[in-house]
């Protein structure tokens, strides 16, 4: 399953509403970016002004800002026409309840904590070293040219990884993701009229999500492409 897709004309994200004959629920999984065009921002706040509750990521605190850097730079290079998401989705306009699951800056400060120094070492160094790169050729061109993402990892990204640092900014906060999207769907399968649910979060958790309501049965009923870059 192709969450985002990347070809010459630019990048796009696969929007995709999750059904199930018998439940009121509807998963409006929305697959985001960091950064990306003014106008896909637009239309994610569009598909989302509809639902009743909307499940939001965001860890805060230093050590997430500094995780972060590169993409903050590339929000502000304004030759690029990209902006940082937390500069263009403010959820809290719209009408929806929004409920974060996500870690508290304390959980994920114990966490950053237990990592091993020299991988906490790399990833510091890292984070400014992709921003300078950004600032010096430009992030469409950084970010343009490895975007494409499906539900399974490549053995490329499996060579690349961590298990620690995959653990910590992955598997406790898709967990927590998850008991969400399992508790909203516990509450309202049986509302007499549809509950939108809206889950705009990072691409990589989609990978989390997808197979999470599969296996209670929702279905992919409608998926569009919405262009991110």
């Amino acid at each position: 399953m192709q969450i985002i897709e990347q070809t010459d004309l630019g990048v796009r994200s696969a929007v995709m509403t999750f059904e199930r004959t018998g439940s009121a629920v509807r998963f409006v999984v929305v697959p985001m970016m960091h950064v990306a065009a003014p106008a896909f921002y637009r239309e994610v706040t569009r598909r989302l002004r509809p639902c009743d509750v909307v499940v939001a990521e965001g860890v805060q605190g230093g050590r997430v800002r500094v995780l972060t850097l590169a993409y903050r730079l590339a929000g502000r290079f304004r030759r690029s026409g990209l902006v940082q998401q937390s500069d263009a989705l403010d959820l809290k306009k719209l009408d929806a309840e929004i409920v974060r699951p996500d870690l508290s800056a304390e959980e994920f400060a114990r966490g950053w904590s237990a990592l091993r120094w020299w991988l906490r070492l790399g990833v510091l160094i890292a984070a400014p070293v992709l921003g300078l790169v950004m600032l010096v050729v430009g992030p469409l061109r950084v970010l343009g040219s490895n975007l494409a993402l499906d539900d399974l990892r490549s053995p490329e990204e499996e060579d690349l990884g961590s298990e620690e640092f995959d653990q910590l900014v992955g598997g406790e906060r898709d967990r927590r993701l998850v008991a969400e999207l399992i508790r909203q769907d516990d509450a309202h399968q049986a509302d007499p009229q549809p509950w939108f649910v809206g889950v705009p979060w990072g691409a990589e958790h989609v990978r989390a999500i997808a197979p999470a309501l599969i296996r209670r049965g929702y279905q992919i009923r409608n998926a569009e492409w919405v262009t991110l870059i």
